[in-house]
């Protein structure tokens, strides 16, 4: 493909070699990106899963104050 664009056989390898470069960096910038996107999702139900905990705390105290009391709160 470059043999068209670029008569010089070196000239090639290094256009080859550069244009590898880049590809490489653009799929490690989408990769770092992904990675950060997972972290976040994985924080969020982290997050998610301690209110519920806090919630669930809160209801189960609250119904053992009404059992060993007898009346409603």
């Amino acid at each position: 493909m470059l043999a068209t664009q670029i008569p010089d056989a070196a000239a090639r390898r290094v256009q080859a070699a550069t244009d590898l470069g880049q590809q490489v960096a653009a799929q490690a910038w989408v990769s770092a990106y992904a990675d950060a996107y997972a972290l976040t999702a994985l924080a969020a139900l982290l997050a998610a899963a301690v209110l519920l905990l806090h919630l669930l705390r809160d209801v189960l105290a609250r119904r053992a104050t009404v059992q060993n009391t007898g009346t409603t709160p």
